[in-house]
């Protein structure tokens, strides 16, 4: 039977915290730059300030409130609706909120150069979203994650990273030069 005595409380992990702040002050300080340079208003929009902070936002619902304590102790419905926050709606939310330029320019990094273009391809996308859905609801895997906190995180990054990953492909030009085949 789960513990429902702590299936309201919030959870103020430092390192869901910390988490957060560092990603609003790198796009922030991104910003900032994208100012300076002239690129707001052209490349940069409000809207998608707006929406990486809705981004945020939703994982802070995700992890922090008592949807996470009650997916983890008593109703199954709040962990589904923790995975779509995970998986679907705080990637699209913070890949709208992404310019365009921001990440054509991960993919001239000479660390990421040769990787990118293969994992954010459709179909490698598309499988490793659905591998790591199911991977993570293995039934000792899926119990593993909840009673040892390390492999809960993992499971959470894996799925959001995942999320991100079958969104970038739709909702940015990537690979760049990458044709699509036609249905």
């Amino acid at each position: 039977m789960p513990d429902v005595s702590t299936a309201l409380d919030w959870n103020f992990a430092p390192s869901i915290l910390m988490m957060l702040i560092s990603q609003a002050a790198l796009y922030g300080y991104l910003i900032h730059v994208a100012r300076s340079d002239g690129r707001w208003g052209t490349d940069v929009r409000l809207s998608q300030v707006i929406y990486f902070a809705l981004g945020l936002i939703l994982i802070f619902v995700a992890l922090v409130t008592p949807i996470d304590s009650l997916s983890n102790a008593a109703l199954f419905s709040a962990h589904m609706v923790q995975h779509i926050l995970l998986m679907l709606l705080a990637p699209a939310c913070l890949l709208l909120g992404t310019p365009g330029y921001w990440i054509r320019y991960l993919y001239g990094l000479p660390v990421l150069k040769h990787l990118l273009p293969i994992v954010t391809r459709p179909l490698v996308t598309l499988l490793a979203f659905y591998a790591v859905l199911w991977i993570w609801h293995v039934p000792t895997l899926h119990e593993g994650a909840l009673l040892a906190p390390n492999i809960h995180i993992l499971a959470h990054l894996s799925l959001h990273a995942s999320g991100s990953l079958l969104l970038l492909a739709v909702l940015h030009d990537v690979p760049p030069g990458y044709v699509r085949p036609s249905p």
